[in-house]
């Protein structure tokens, strides 16, 4: 009878474990969302609501919690890749791909942070650069061949283009948090071909005032 009582607990255990990791996940997003990577283990535990030895029970500092937050956002940007490059029409591939990641990356503190942070995340990046490049490299060789972008255009450049998507929606995002919108529409304009029409530019530009407020706010 005591052995039919204790089989379940390994298994109820496990899923305690699962949680609490998901709750330091989530915590941890949502620290280096405000604070950037100036935080440490012990905050992220405390945020978490679970003890500081949990945490570290998971995850040995927090470089490797970091880390793996990094993963997770390149493992959804390397599945929005792979989505583009099977589109039926490669222009709105490129466009829905751009879109979407921008979406989930620009302005999120989070993601800056975990880029910048050390080592072992430039390691994580460099492993998952040529997963992400694959589909991109397959997709603008379709946009190539119908003759929709330019022909000097790399996969190179669609990494810088949302490096600097990054920086503006980062920049505006206390005074316009979907202003990066209209940057992406002007970067998407200069690498289509100029056979098509350009696409509009939306949202409206900034006022003066709201890039003085930008710059106080930052």
């Amino acid at each position: 009878m005591t052995d039919s009582k204790s089989t379940p607990l390994p298994r109820r255990l496990r899923a305690d474990a699962a949680r609490n990791r998901q709750r330091i996940f989530e915590a941890a997003d949502k620290l280096l969302a405000q604070f950037g990577g100036n935080i440490t283990l012990d905050d992220v535990a405390e945020a978490a609501g679970v003890g500081v030895g949990t945490a570290y029970r998971h995850f040995g500092n927090k470089h490797q919690l970091i880390t793996e937050i990094l993963e997770r956002y390149l493992n959804r940007i390397a599945e929005i890749a792979e989505s583009a490059a099977q589109h039926r029409d490669p222009w709105r591939g490129l466009v829905h791909m751009l879109e979407q990641t921008c979406a989930l990356v620009a302005g999120n503190r989070t993601f800056t942070a975990a880029m910048t942070g050390s080592q072992e995340s430039s390691a994580v990046f460099d492993k998952y650069a040529p997963v992400i490049s694959r589909p991109l490299n397959a997709l603008l060789e379709r946009l190539r061949a119908d003759e929709l972008v330019r022909p000097e255009i790399a996969v190179c450049d669609i990494f810088t283009v949302l490096s600097m998507l990054q920086s503006v929606a980062i920049f505006t995002q206390t005074v316009d948090p979907d202003q990066w919108r209209r940057y992406l529409t002007l970067l998407l304009n200069g690498i289509r071909s100029d056979r098509e029409p350009c696409l509009p530019l939306r949202p409206s530009a900034l006022s003066v005032e709201q890039i003085r407020q930008a710059r106080t706010t930052r």
